[in-house]
């Protein structure tokens, strides 16, 4: 990490407005997802929280185990635990929660897994943070734009 790249620290509270800020702006978008995904690790607390009774209210979650990154340096994807594309393909529309786009790569990776797997479901994408300069896709909902090295509660700093 280089020197001139500002860290932000993101508290709990902090992730906790900004799931109730994007959870507001796809309900006013009138999308209703019937299977939430999150990407691990940074995705599955906004699962928790999305998935929650006073968000979405649905039981319905999945985990993908991916990774691209080895401590702050990023490298090639990989799928850490297997994904059974079948269990896609009952369900209507998906909303795939990751905790911010970076470059864009795993977000990519995964919506071409879904696009094969999960029949005409209609599939959007959230994030809590958004780093419009280097990402290569765009999320259908953000709560933030940033180019900030993002530090969240659960991680090691």
């Amino acid at each position: 990490m280089t020197q001139n790249i500002k860290k932000q620290y993101v508290q709990w509270q902090e992730v906790e407005a900004l799931c109730a800020l994007v959870h507001k702006k796809i309900v006013n978008d009138r999308y209703q997802p019937d299977l939430l995904i999150g990407l691990s690790r940074g995705g599955l607390i906004p699962l928790g929280y999305l998935s929650g009774e006073k968000m979405f209210d649905i039981r319905d979650t999945y985990a993908i185990a991916l990774r691209s990154y080895d401590h702050t340096k990023q490298g090639a994807l990989s799928v850490r635990v297997p994904v059974h594309a079948q269990d896609f393909q009952r369900y209507k529309s998906i909303l795939v929660i990751d905790d911010l786009i970076d470059s864009g790569k795993t977000m990519s990776f995964v919506l071409s897994l879904l696009q094969q797997h999960a029949g005409n479901a209609k599939v959007r994408t959230v994030v809590l943070f958004y780093k419009s300069a280097k990402a290569s896709i765009t999320p259908d909902y953000y709560a933030q734009e940033t180019e900030n090295w993002i530090v969240f509660p659960w991680e090691k700093e």
